[in-house]
């Protein structure tokens, strides 16, 4: 039944010219609402008919309190139109964390056990959404039972199913019976199925468009399986997405065609980023979504921003985004403030080194506007961009001293921590900063920026003293000037920056001290005395004691601070997980707060030296390491009683290590530990007990926050069940050695303690990150490397074993061609003569004309077998799969010769900066010997590098 009386309202909002004039009318509408419920008589009609309103209004942005009796009259009315508003309204406030009262939780539940399909419909649905434990333990069994039940309708079970699961995954330890969960996978084998075979007939057609919101909840269904690994599968889906984007987008000739064709289109969409982005439909997504942002429909472009946002967290090369931006920066200035947030997240997603620097100034411009509950989001996301793609220190800077300036209170205090924290913990950052800080105190600015300022002018303004323009008397001009115009909530912090000047030059004490009076008269009592203590320190004389008690702060030990905690929210919440988040490529490794780090420097472990205590040979340790560096998910270890698998994941300077072990026996491994030794093997007691927080933070450090003894320690494994552990890393320079991974549990069949110990599996390569250059600039930076301090060479013969060890991973058409050349030989005897007989002198091993080879090669084995030219044609095509994987952009076009990889990657390190590095690799086939080299910034890293990489590809 339709609620003219609603209906007229909603009009007459919408009809209102001003702010203004709706909340007049909103304010007389509730009024009449009260008067309304204060009548005992008041129908079923008119209490669902002034509920819709209130629904209405909270959902229009103004804060309403429901009448909680009225919601539970309706929620107990037997009528489906009056108890569906009810359990409406029920949603609504639970959204809005709305305190509900017990009777109306009553309310919900009599529904469940009563036999109305429809209002045990409406209970499950509603008790999905009560985060509260002692209700999910309440209707645990009845909701169990249901699902169970053979005497309910498919309807009911398939809304207790979907209940039950939400509640299990919200409180895990409701499933203790071991039973339930067999009995529920059982039902996967239900014969309630539908089996699609025939076509359709014209019933099913809706606006020329067959079965669409069938169609839409298959799609979805598809997105939460895996994605079919079957060429043929993957083929048939493949081919009905496209048929849904050439014949679905003509239908729409009206509106509800429109509506449920852009519907469909954007599940396919959804369903082709699922199943890897195939290039033919990524071209085609991309192609429909660039009308979407383009058109005048606002909900067409809030999709088609949302669902680009979508394609770009999955996708490696951003560049294809790039003609889109524009319409992008269009939205920004967009009135309607969800097409605003959607342009941001987009802009947010595809951001790189090269776009950072515009996308920043746009959102800098969008930060000056947006209304305040929106900003701190907004800054957050400025000062993420800014830290993580910053390429000059001063940028970095200017960006975020007015990101504090003109944002204030509305950001998170932690990005002004965080200001501090980068600034004091590089020094080529700092006479900038302290230049920055005095000439920004001015009146406009916000309190938050003014402590900054005035704390970098206390810590480092000794450091400009020497220019004219910062001469200490006018840095104490300035802190008395902050004082002046910001009162008492600054004098503290003044007064403490006055006397770390006066520490650097005593002969200003007179000139402080008449301002440390004068800001004394006007501060509250405690910062009084401690003002008194500053001036009888002062009035001393002694420059040495002053200097001793108001010493610079050493560079803060590292602190990542909570600036993504709003934004990890999302990603951590129990709704879809076919939801996107559009920091997920920038926060992939920053889901907690690092701190208590723990450095693994001069305290770590060389690969070769861990081999001792395992039972496995070198040659296979080697080999798992040597795949872990560019494949980053594989075995590392195994022996009689368990098996050691890792996943490594990288965002630089970041890395995360994911270990998962097995019990491969038949019996419980007890007592088992798993933990990253602080100390060197081989160590003496006194090191290990060592303060930890002296260590210098160089090289790969470990951070500590994510271990929990109870989580690490003192656990049984289980026969045949996977135990997965996670470590968090960070690259603070340039490292060769890496901190133990220790695992030690009991084998009670020996009667002895059995302990693994292994070199994490984490290697300087994996912090570099592909960066895109032309032809041109690769050239140029080539040329500005050379010189042997910079470049390192080598020559081997390639291990064609990894051609069989990785045949999987080479592309299918490289194995097509190979044997396609295998079969055109006319002899294999003659190959093999020619084999035996080919000249391995090495010096007439021709290099490009931009390589110089510094090193006499060394001599190559001679490889004979029927499969050789085979064998070294894959091995080049691995390499092809390879670099990319290492973290190195291939340059195409630089170097004529087929068989050759030319390609750019730039390490990222957290105190040390970027390092360029530069990769030229070369295949003989006629003489089976292969040349890399590399040229880098830094010396030591192209050296490190070749012999990683020599050790990977060569015998």
């Amino acid at each position: 039944m339709s609620m003219r009386g609603l209906t007229a309202f909603i009009t007459e909002l919408r009809n209102c010219k001003t702010d203004e004039e709706e909340q007049r009318r909103v304010n007389k509408e509730l009024a009449n609402i009260r008067t309304h419920f204060k009548d005992k008589k008041l129908s079923g009609y008119n209490r669902k008919k002034y509920v819709s309103k209130l629904i209405f209004m909270t959902l229009a942005g103004y804060n309403i309190d429901f009448d909680q009796k009225i919601v539970e009259d309706l929620v107990r009315s037997e009528k489906y139109s009056e108890k569906s508003i009810g359990y409406l309204s029920f949603s609504v406030m639970i959204q809005e964390q709305t305190n509900i009262t017990k009777n109306l939780y009553n309310a919900i539940l009599s529904d469940l056990t009563k036999t109305s399909e429809v209002g045990t419909c409406l209970s499950l649905h509603a008790i999905s959404m009560i985060d509260k434990e002692k209700i999910a333990k309440l209707v645990y069994e009845t909701v169990y039972g249901m699902v169970i039940s053979y005497g309910l309708q498919n309807y009911q079970k398939k809304k207790a199913a979907l209940c039950l699961s939400i509640l299990i995954r919200r409180f895990p330890q409701l499933l203790k019976d071991k039973a339930q969960c067999e009995e529920l996978i059982s039902y996967l084998n239900h014969s309630h199925l539908i089996n699609i075979s025939n076509d359709f007939s014209e019933d099913y057609l809706y606006h020329s468009i067959p079965a669409p919101w069938l169609q839409i909840k298959l799609i979805r269904i598809l997105q939460y399986l895996k994605p079919p690994t079957d060429t043929e599968s993957l083929q048939t889906l493949e081919s009905i997405i496209q048929s849904i984007f050439s014949k679905i987008s003509i239908y729409k000739p009206n509106l509800q065609s429109y509506n449920i064709a852009n519907a469909l289109i954007v599940e396919a969409i959804n369903l082709t980023i699922h199943l890897g982005n195939p290039k033919a439909l990524f071209s085609s997504s991309l192609s429909i979504l660039g009308k979407f942002i383009s058109a005048r429909d606002i909900n067409l472009q809030y999709i088609g921003l949302d669902a680009i946002g979508h394609l770009a967290s999955v996708s490696e090369d951003f560049s294809v985004f790039s003609k889109y931006k524009n319409n992008v920066y269009a939205s920004l200035k967009f009135p309607d403030i969800s097409i605003q947030s959607r342009a941001i997240d987009l802009l947010f997603a595809i951001s790189t080194i090269e776009t950072a620097k515009e996308t920043v100034e746009k959102l800098m411009k969008v930060l000056r506007k947006v209304e305040p509950s929106k900003s701190g989001d907004l800054a957050a996301k400025i000062a993420i961009l800014t830290e993580k793609f910053a390429t000059e220190y001063t940028w970095y800077v200017d960006v975020m001293f007015e990101l504090v300036s003109y944002s204030g209170n509305k950001i998170d205090s932690n990005i002004w921590q965080r200001v501090i924290q980068v600034v004091l913990t590089h020094e080529e950052l700092q006479r900038y900063a302290v230049k920055v800080s005095l000439a920004s105190i001015k009146p406009k600015i916000y309190l938050d920026a003014v402590k900054v300022h005035v704390y970098f002018i206390g810590e480092l303004g000794h450091l400009v003293a020497a220019e004219s323009d910062y001469a200490p008397l006018i840095q104490l001009e300035i802190l008395d000037a902050a004082a002046d115009f910001y009162g008492q909530p600054i004098h503290s912090m003044v007064a403490t920056a006055i006397c770390k000047v006066v520490s650097h030059f005593p002969e200003i004490s007179e000139e402080a001290l008449k301002i440390l009076e004068k800001i004394k008269q006007s501060s509250t009592i405690p910062i009084q005395q401690k003002i008194n203590e500053y001036i009888a320190l002062i009035k001393l004389g002694k420059p040495n004691m002053l200097q001793a008690i108001f010493t610079n702060v050493d560079s803060p030990v590292y602190l990542d601070p909570n600036i993504t905690k709003k934004l990890l929210l999302r990603s951590k919440s129990i709704g879809d997980r076919r939801t996107w988040v559009p920091e997920s490529r920038i926060l992939k490794n920053e889901d907690s707060n690092l701190h208590n780090h723990v450095s693994a420097t001069n305290k770590t472990k060389p690969l070769s030296n861990a081999i001792k205590d395992t039972i496995v040979s070198v040659e296979d340790l080697q080999s798992y390491y040597n795949n872990l560096l560019w494949d980053r998910e594989g075995r590392l270890f195994v022996n009689e009683d368990i098996e050691i698998k890792v996943r490594i994941e990288s965002s630089p300077p970041r890395a995360k290590l994911f270990v998962e072990i097995v019990n491969i026996t038949a019996v419980i491994i007890r007592q088992f530990e798993v933990k990253i030794s602080q100390y060197e093997f081989g160590s003496n007691e006194s090191d290990k007990n060592s303060n930890l927080d002296d260590s210098p933070q160089e090289g790969l450090q470990f951070i500590k926050s994510g271990y929990r003894r109870s989580l690490h320690s003192d656990l049984k494994l289980l026969p045949k069940i996977h135990l997965e552990r996670t470590f968090d890393f960070v690259c603070n320079s340039f490292f060769d050695s890496v901190p133990e991974l220790e695992l030690s549990y009991l084998n009670e069949s020996m009667g002895t303690r059995n302990t693994v110990k292994l070199p994490v599996p984490i290697n300087f390569i994996h912090f570099i990150e592909p960066v895109k250059l032309s032809k041109e600039d690769f050239m140029s930076r080539w040329s500005q490397l050379k010189g042997s301090s910079y470049e390192n060479s080598s020559i081997f013969s390639p291990n064609t074993k990894l051609v069989s060890e990785h045949e999987s991973k080479i592309p299918k058409e490289a194995i097509a061609t190979a044997n396609l050349d295998q079969s055109n030989e006319s002899s294999i005897q003659e190959t093999e003569n020619q084999l035996k007989n080919m000249s391995l002198d090495t010096e007439s091993f021709e290099p490009s004309p931009f390589v110089e080879t510094s090193k006499e090669p060394s001599p190559a084995q001679t490889i004979s077998g029927n499969n050789l030219k085979k064998d070294i044609h894959l091995f080049f095509a691995l390499s092809k799969v390879v670099f990319p994987s290492l973290g190195f952009f291939e340059v195409e076009g630089v170097d004529p010769d087929p068989e050759s990889f030319v390609g750019v990657g730039i390490a990222t390190t957290k105190n040390s900066g970027r390092f360029g590095t530069l990769l030229r690799f070369e295949l003989d086939s006629e003489k089976s010997l292969a040349q890399l080299t590399l040229r880098a910034t830094s010396p030591e890293i192209s050296s490190y590098i070749s012999k990683q990489l020599t050790k990977l590809f060569g015998k």
